[in-house]
């Protein structure tokens, strides 16, 4: 009897990434898909076929949606805080920062970023997980 082996082969959807960097991939399609439908219809499935992975290959590095909800802020917190090193690297005039930072913020929020719907709808709950902690 001769064995097909190429019956056994599989083809990943997509390769192996190091874990730091799946796990920024799945965040930054996670604001696109709310940029482009919301908060409310992000769901694995939508991650992990926007990314061409299996929806349990998301749970491989996230418990679940929560905490890659948590995950975006992240994103969107190295993104704002990038946009304050750079300025404050590029001027040491106040004001000058203060417009250049008001630009990169505006400029971060207009290229289709997704940010707008996200702290929209998840602003009063984050509000109140940071009232729990202090």
């Amino acid at each position: 009897m001769i064995a097909n082996n190429d019956s056994q082969k599989t083809t990943p959807l997509t390769k192996r990434l190091a874990t730091a960097i799946r796990r920024e991939q799945i965040a930054e399609t996670s604001l696109k898909l709310i940029s482009l439908h919301g908060l409310e219809a992000l769901n694995i499935v939508a991650i992990a076929e926007d990314i061409g992975l299996a929806p349990s290959a998301i749970y491989r590095h996230f418990s679940g949606k929560e905490e890659i909800l948590e995950s975006v802020s992240g994103l969107l917190q190295d993104r704002l805080l990038g946009n304050v090193r750079r300025v404050c690297a590029e001027t040491d005039d106040p004001l000058k920062r203060l417009h250049l930072l008001l630009q990169s913020h505006l400029n971060l929020v207009l290229k289709g970023s997704g940010i707008p719907r996200y702290v929209f709808a998840t602003g009063s709950e984050g509000v109140n997980r940071q009232e729990s902690t202090l």
